[in-house]
């Protein structure tokens, strides 16, 4: 549907789409996240923020009674410091939108152009789902593809190494 020369329906959705590895709970609210963004950034910093947290409980079950920002300090240095920074901005964004502050990160959100914050924050929560969730499976799946015979000898290897003393020089 157009209004004049611009289309309103359906809407022109630039930021990524969900990763295919993405568990449904979290894909369902990166989904809305997405389709809301044309519409109302607040509303789409605010369903990215709940995103993350549904995803991060999936990763690591024992965050299941952990705040958002006691998670992302517990996954600082599995994350890496560039993927804990957007994070981190992702949730204070979609923290600040709701508690109505308007500091420099939450009006470049709801001022600036899209490309500057919002798309990289989505790109930050695939980013994850492949790290933590897509790539282990592609690596199981090519190590279960070893034979059994060849992983047993190759873990006893690793375990015998792990287990000795270190060398004093």
């Amino acid at each position: 549907m157009w209004r004049g020369p611009v289309i309103v329906y359906p809407e022109d959705l630039t930021t990524p789409e969900a990763h295919p590895s993405m568990p449904l709970q979290a894909r369902e609210l990166y989904e809305e996240a997405r389709a809301t963004f044309p519409v109302s950034r607040r509303a789409a910093a605010a369903l990215a923020r709940a995103c993350l947290e549904s995803l991060l409980r999936d990763i690591e079950p024992a965050n299941k009674s952990k705040r958002l920002d006691e998670m992302l300090a517990s996954m600082k240095t599995r994350l890496g410091d560039d993927l804990w920074q957007l994070l981190t901005a992702l949730r204070v964004v979609g923290n600040d939108v709701l508690h109505g502050d308007r500091d420099d990160l939450v009006l470049l959100l709801l001022d600036g152009e899209a490309d500057v914050l919002i798309e990289p924050l989505f790109g930050a929560i695939n980013t994850i789902v492949d790290k933590e969730i897509a790539q282990p499976a592609r690596t199981q799946a090519l190590y279960d593809l070893i034979p059994q015979a060849k992983r047993q000898a190759a873990e006893a290897k690793a375990i015998k190494a792990d287990s000795a003393p270190l060398s004093e020089e």
